[in-house]
């Protein structure tokens, strides 16, 4: 059977071509086609090659190759495309190498190519992105190659690629990037391009087939925990107790990767609530957590909120700051609410100087506190050594390089680069 495809030039001349519908390979590459009707391959099911690039296409649709499941290869780069659709791909299981550079898009969405597990090559380079939620690539497990550098991103999260085992090239390097995170290590694409890729707690919210992924690979890593529930927007509720976030952890692994997040939250939030309760109840550790935003969203919260305030004072009645020679250890003081608060808008570390002391004081006497010192440091809050560690590693390490922070001997927390 014949197919005919029609397609416009840039001078609006109008051309056709005809293929057997059992095509493999279309070449339409660098003829200057300015329109294309792709519906005629919805026939063609054996189709795995299509080359369009270096085409003056300002848009394209792709409804048609939802039925081309052979589909291996799409070029679409060097054309004027200034948005695009991939929703289609999902339905192409074999996709290889998808090439989009050297466009005009100012946004991308990447979720249909997660169903594309054999994906290898992705580039979308030299476009007009502006922000870029790489989630969906977590299952793209076979991926060697991803380019998306000269975008004008100030910002990117790397976290979906640490489970790309098999990335060899990551280019994503451009004038405008000033940060590239994560807040799960990378394995070999520390190493890859000349940007530094840093620790950093999640500042987004992300699919929860994602985060249900995270979860069950980093299974006893309470720092990964904690930084999950952020990731599902609850980190308002702070750091949570080890007894409790075992519970929750559990419960969470039950769930199916098919739920929605929303459904997931709203059946978790008057659980977290009760939890809150009951750390107010018992002076525990409400470090972390907004109290504002909690108590005008939860009127439970609402009720105990005056416990809490008076909770976290006598913590600062309590702590006090070791010093040492020319040492100020800051681990007790980062462990309150008001401490972790007023330290991590200072930037500080779990050890300064005198110097830096100094600086703190003045921080802590706008709320009514006088920072203790004294040879050693006495703690101003219970709690298990679990969340203890978790929260002094955030602290040491935000803003840190993967690279230093796994260079670490004394590290808590061992990961194992590469492994999935």
């Amino acid at each position: 059977m014949t197919i005919t495809l029609t397609y416009t030039l840039e001078d609006g001349t109008q051309e056709r071509v005809e293929l057997g519908d059992d095509v493999t390979e279309i070449d339409l590459a660098e003829r200057t086609i300015e329109d294309l009707d792709l519906g005629p391959l919805s026939t063609c099911g054996n189709l795995h090659t299509l080359k369009l690039n270096g085409n003056k296409l300002q848009n394209i649709d792709l409804t048609p190759l939802s039925s081309c499941a052979s589909l291996e290869v799409l070029e679409l780069h060097e054309n004027v495309l200034k948005s695009i659709d991939l929703s289609p791909l999902s339905s192409c299981k074999r996709l290889l190498q998808l090439w989009l550079y050297e466009n005009q898009l100012t946004s991308l969405n990447l979720d249909p190519l997660s169903t594309c597990s054999n994906l290898q090559i992705l580039g979308f380079d030299w476009n007009r992105i502006e922000e870029i939620d790489l989630s969906p690539l977590s299952t793209c497990t076979r991926l060697s190659l991803l380019s998306m550098g000269d975008n004008p991103l100030k910002r990117v999260d790397l976290t979906p690629l640490s489970f790309c085992s098999r990335l060899e090239v990551l280019e994503a390097k451009g004038e405008h990037l000033l940060t590239a995170e994560s807040w799960l290590p990378l394995g070999n694409i520390l190493s890859m391009d000349p940007f530094e890729k840093k620790y950093g707690r999640p500042f987004r919210i992300y699919p929860w087939s994602f985060l249900l992924r995270v979860l069950s690979r980093f299974e006893n890593d309470q720092r990964v925990r904690q930084d999950v529930l952020r990731g599902m927007g609850l980190g308002d509720f702070g750091f949570i107790e080890n007894e409790f976030m075992f519970v929750l952890h559990s419960y969470l692994l039950r769930r199916s990767q098919d739920e929605a997040l929303y459904d997931i939250r709203r059946e978790l939030e008057p659980t977290l609530v009760d939890e809150v309760m009951r750390a107010a109840r018992a002076g525990g550790p409400t470090t972390g957590l907004v109290l504002d935003t909690l108590a005008a969203r939860y009127g439970a919260i609402a009720s105990v909120a005056q416990a809490i305030i008076e909770s976290r004072d006598a913590e600062m009645r309590r702590v006090t700051v070791g010093v040492a020679e020319e040492v100020v250890d800051l681990r007790e003081l980062h462990l309150t609410a008001y401490g972790y608060e007023i330290l991590s808008a200072l930037g500080m570390r779990l050890e300064t100087d005198p110097k830096g002391l100094e600086q703190i004081r003045p921080a802590f006497a706008e709320l009514g506190y006088e920072v203790n010192t004294s040879d050693e440091s006495i703690p101003g809050v219970s709690m298990s050594d679990e969340l203890r560690g978790a929260i002094l590693w955030i602290v040491e390490n935000r803003g840190h390089a993967w690279s230093k922070i796994l260079r670490t001997p004394s590290s808590p927390f061992k990961y194992i680069l590469g492994s999935e």
